[in-house]
């Protein structure tokens, strides 16, 4: 299969206000994810390749930017610890609600969010609690909105 227009149009879209040396860059960097990547493209249907292909496509350009991207041009992202001027709301508060929260809710929370180790996807969570991915998704969404609730007091 021939993916030079999706490389094309990656290149483009991620490239556009660069120079044509950055584009050549961009469309190298896909013809390197791709070829890496040939024989996921064996058993596809053209509709699925294509689609592969455009994420691998991204995923290699994105990469790639970041490599090449100088501490200044990267924002700061950090997020430093400074209470909430209007509640006083600190760390310490939010932990406090945290463990006001019913058993499986705090679990549930901790669990998502990584406090009990990497981060858990819903299906992990679930499986580990015995309960079922929809009744932990609801969990985790009353005990987000009891947090909001409690911290707006």
């Amino acid at each position: 299969m021939n993916f030079d227009r999706i490389i094309k149009m990656v290149s483009l879209r991620y490239g556009a206000q660069k120079s044509t040396e950055d584009r050549e860059d961009y469309e190298q960097e896909c013809r390197m994810a791709l070829f890496k990547n040939e024989g996921v493209f064996l058993e596809l249907t053209d509709l699925a390749a294509s689609k592969l292909a455009y994420i691998i496509c991204r995923n290699a350009v994105l990469d790639y930017i970041r490599k090449e991207s100088t501490e200044e041009d990267i924002p700061d992202w950090e997020i430093k610890y400074e209470p909430d001027l209007d509640t006083g709301l600190d760390c310490q508060a939010a932990a406090r609600f945290l463990d006001e929260l019913p058993e499986p809710h705090r679990e549930i929370l901790k669990r998502r969010f990584g406090m009990l180790g990497p981060p858990q996807s819903l299906r992990d969570v679930a499986e580990e609690m015995g309960l079922p991915a929809m009744s932990v998704s609801r969990k985790e969404k009353e005990a987000l909105k009891m947090l909001r609730k409690r911290m707006k007091c």
